[in-house]
């Protein structure tokens, strides 16, 4: 085999690698949004590193999901009928890929402590609203 040859089974194994990761990518991110809505979020657990993920807004909880990750579960994970979502706070987060982004804490008053979250206005938003017009009290029916 030449150089050529091997040069050009290296590009193009390289090519293919890049495709699967991609598509790869593609489909954790259709089976981590199961039809709702999903946002760009960054989650700090120390308070001064953020981590970009992947917000999803589903019918009983909220939960995020690391940008970077082969996994299909979440990395964190509140339960709508307790969330405790902040006002946002008066500075301003800057984090690559969130323009503008507001910092809430995000709670569950039965067993964590708030989670520092960075999200953009509008994204903060739709999670107050979400929150808002979930059902009273847990597991109702409203039929």
């Amino acid at each position: 085999m030449s150089a050529l040859q091997v040069a050009e089974l290296v590009l193009g194994l390289a090519l293919l690698l890049v495709v699967l990761l991609f598509a790869g990518l593609v489909l954790r991110r259709r089976a981590i949004s199961g039809g709702y809505p999903l946002a760009l979020a960054a989650v700090s657990r120390d308070g001064r590193r953020w981590r970009l993920g992947l917000l999803r807004l589903g019918p009983q909880t909220l939960s995020w999901y690391p940008v970077v990750s082969t996994r299909r579960r979440p990395g964190l994970e509140w339960d709508r009928a307790h969330l405790e979502l902040s006002t946002p706070a008066e500075e301003r987060v800057t984090i690559p890929g969130l323009v503008g982004a507001l910092r809430v804490d995000v709670g569950d008053h039965t067993t964590s402590e708030p989670t520092p979250l960075a999200v953009e206005r509008g994204i903060y938003m739709a999670m107050r609203s979400w929150l808002e017009s979930s059902p009273p009290g847990r597991d109702v029916n409203v039929a």
